[in-house]
């Protein structure tokens, strides 16, 4: 299994104040493997794809794998954790993943929809 994370960066998560990083953790520890990007990662070329990173967690540090370009398609899970604003990049990133196939939770149109 492979799930996909896009975040805002990496070094500006509080692993004790933020959901998102106890979130990536946990899912680690349950063996699947833990993908992160940006927005800017996210893109198309004859489908969604992303320049995403592995990421393994060891206590209260990270290690980040090498880049991968993979398709949306290829994760079963993609969780939208990017905070607002609500802009261009946040509304395309919305569009982009409304092609996949995989489950994306916090539904792309919703965010659109309903933004804060």
């Amino acid at each position: 299994m492979k799930w996909l994370y896009i975040i805002d960066p990496l070094e500006n998560l509080n692993p004790d104040t933020d959901t998102t990083y106890p979130v990536m953790v946990e899912s680690q520890k349950r063996g699947i493997e833990t993908h992160f990007a940006s927005l800017a990662d996210l893109y198309f070329s004859s489908e969604a794809r992303v320049n995403s990173h592995q990421i393994h967690f060891d206590q209260k540090q990270y290690f980040i794998g090498n880049k991968e370009n993979l398709s949306l398609d290829e994760f079963e899970i993609i969780h939208m954790r990017k905070e607002p604003p609500y802009d261009l990049s946040f509304h395309y990133a919305t569009c982009l993943l409304s092609l996949t196939q995989a489950t994306v939770v916090n539904r792309p149109q919703a965010l659109r929809d309903q933004n804060e």
